[in-house]
């Protein structure tokens, strides 16, 4: 008989992805990010993918800061500086 720790059974690991770009931004390596979310879900995992709110070029993304891909939950966080065309300096 297995007793469950009513503590921690309503708990449950949040994953997150930190990923320098995320949908809409598209390409070779937007989409590895992308796939592990894809997997996670359909996992059903509990978990999250954070964000830059920018394009590469630095231009703010016109989309709500909590969005959701194909049912991947996404947030995303302002950027404070780009230190590169890859490289922002921001804070999840």
């Amino acid at each position: 008989m297995k007793v469950k720790d009513s503590a921690n059974s309503n708990k449950k690991p949040k994953i997150t992805i930190l990923a320098t770009f995320f949908w809409p931004v598209s390409g070779d390596v937007e989409d590895y990010p992308y796939n592990i979310a894809r997997i996670l879900k359909e996992s059903k995992q509990n978990f999250v993918v954070e964000t830059p709110n920018v394009w590469p070029d630095g231009e703010e993304i016109k989309r709500p800061l909590k969005d959701k891909f194909r049912g991947i939950p996404i947030e995303r966080f302002k950027v404070y500086s780009n230190v590169t065309w890859f490289t922002k300096l921001w804070f999840p």
